[in-house]
C-alpha cells in the first residue's frame, strides 16, 4: 500500500567480470574463540592480480587482519601469498601478537626448466591450532615444511636444487631441520648401445 515495510542493501551477485567491493559476511561461533564476525573485501587490481582483505573479531580472542594476495605474471607463472595478524587478548595465547605467512609459487623458466615454492612461516608452534575454522588436516599436521626447489628434467636425466626448512611442532621446545641446499642428479634408466641392458643412477 505504499508503506515501506522493508529495507534491504543492494547486492550484486558476481557474474561476469571481476569487480572491486564487499563479499558476503560470515558469522561463527565457538567455545575457544566466542562470536566471530568476518567481512571480506575483494579488490581487482588487474586482469592478472588480485587482494582480498578480511577484517576479523573475535570476542574471546581479539582483532585479526588477514590478506590474500593472488597474481600471474604469465600463462607459465603464477603464485598466491596469504597473511594473518592477530592481536591476541586471551588469557592462554603464548604471545600478544601472532600471525602466519604462506606464499606458494609456480612457474616455468625454461623449456627443461621449472622452479616452485611452497613456504609456511609462523609465530608459534600453536598458533594453526587456534581457530575453529582451520581445517583438521592443518590443525593436527606434526611439521611445518617450506620448500623452494629449482628442476630441470629432460629424456635423459633429472636435476633438483632444493633448499628445505621443517619446523617441528610434535616437541614443547623449538625445533627445526633444514637441508640448505641440496642437489640431487638422477640419470634416467637407457639402453647401453643395442643391448637390452639398461643403465641408470643418481647422486645427490
Amino acid at each position: 500500500k505504499g508503506v515501506p515495510a522493508l529495507f534491504a542493501p543492494v547486492a550484486a551477485y558476481p557474474i561476469g567480470p571481476r569487480r572491486t567491493g564487499f563479499l558476503i559476511p560470515r558469522f561463527l561461533y565457538s567455545n575457544s574463540d566466542g562470536f566471530v564476525v568476518k567481512q571480506p573485501f575483494f579488490w581487482a587490481i588487474s586482469p592478472s592480480q588480485d587482494l582480498t582483505l578480511t577484517p576479523i573479531y573475535r570476542t574471546k580472542v581479539g582483532f585479526e587482519i588477514a590478506a590474500d594476495y593472488r597474481y600471474v605474471l604469465a600463462e607459465d607463472a603464477r603464485g598466491e601469498m596469504t597473511g594473518r595478524y592477530l592481536h591476541d587478548i586471551s588469557s592462554t595465547a603464548p604471545q600478544t601478537n601472532r600471525g602466519e605467512f604462506k606464499w606458494l609459487h609456480d612457474q616455468v623458466l625454461g623449456p627443461t626448466w621449472t622452479a616452485k615454492a611452497d613456504v609456511t612461516v609462523v609465530s608459534d608452534q600453536t598458533f594453526q591450532q587456534t581457530f575453529v575454522e582451520t581445517p583438521v588436516l592443518v590443525r593436527t599436521q606434526r611439521t611445518i615444511p617450506s620448500n623452494v626447489f629449482v628442476t630441470q628434467s629432460t629424456p635423459q636425466y633429472m636435476l633438483l636444487g632444493l633448499v628445505n626448512l621443517t619446523r617441528d611442532l610434535s616437541q614443547t621446545t623449538e625445533t627445526r631441520t633444514g637441508r640448505l641446499p641440496e642437489v640431487g642428479f638422477q640419470w634416467l634408466p637407457s639402453a647401453v648401445g643395442g643391448t637390452p641392458l639398461l643403465v641408470g643412477g643418481q647422486t645427490s
